[in-house]
């Protein structure tokens, strides 16, 4: 099994079950996928570190945009021992902040038999922007281009 596939069967349903959470608003429940020295930056503009700073900038994210459809694609997944990197582009439409699009990575840490947010970092194109900065999107020798995802995350019926 490739590392993306390896990577991908143990972050997926984690990541899915943080997003529903998240999705609802469950606040508390979203904290606890976070490392207790994880740190949250929005590239380019200031960072949060630490449980306390992370629950009150994800409080403040859902008031933002209330409920809205995220759509997740062109996923990378890559894995260490003791780490799992998960980099997406996102996009989000709500009718109260409007579309935004852009890239988020995370950084999973293994913590005994559970794996933890130590790391965040997304970036938020501006509404007027199409173009999403393209890389090389992390993919190496055994993950192959058709191993990329599309996958929609529905707010709405949070």
């Amino acid at each position: 099994m490739s590392t993306f596939k390896k990577a991908q069967s143990i972050l997926r349903p984690i990541f899915d079950q943080y997003w529903k959470d998240f999705s609802k608003a469950n606040i508390d429940k979203v904290i606890a996928y976070y490392h207790p020295d994880a740190l949250v930056v929005e590239a380019g503009k200031g960072g949060v570190f630490g449980k306390e700073a992370i629950k009150q900038e994800k409080t403040d994210f859902n008031e933002n945009t209330g409920k809205a459809p995220m759509k997740v694609t062109n996923e990378n997944y890559q894995m260490t021992p003791d780490y799992i990197i998960y980099d997406a582009e996102y996009e989000i439409r709500s009718s109260k902040s409007g579309l935004q699009k852009g890239r988020f990575s995370q950084i999973w840490k293994k913590n005994k038999d559970d794996y933890l947010i130590l790391r965040e970092e997304y970036s938020a194109d501006s509404p007027a922007d199409d173009n999403i900065a393209k890389s090389s999107e992390g993919i190496t020798a055994d993950t192959p281009p058709d191993d990329k995802v599309t996958k929609s995350y529905d707010r709405t019926t949070a």
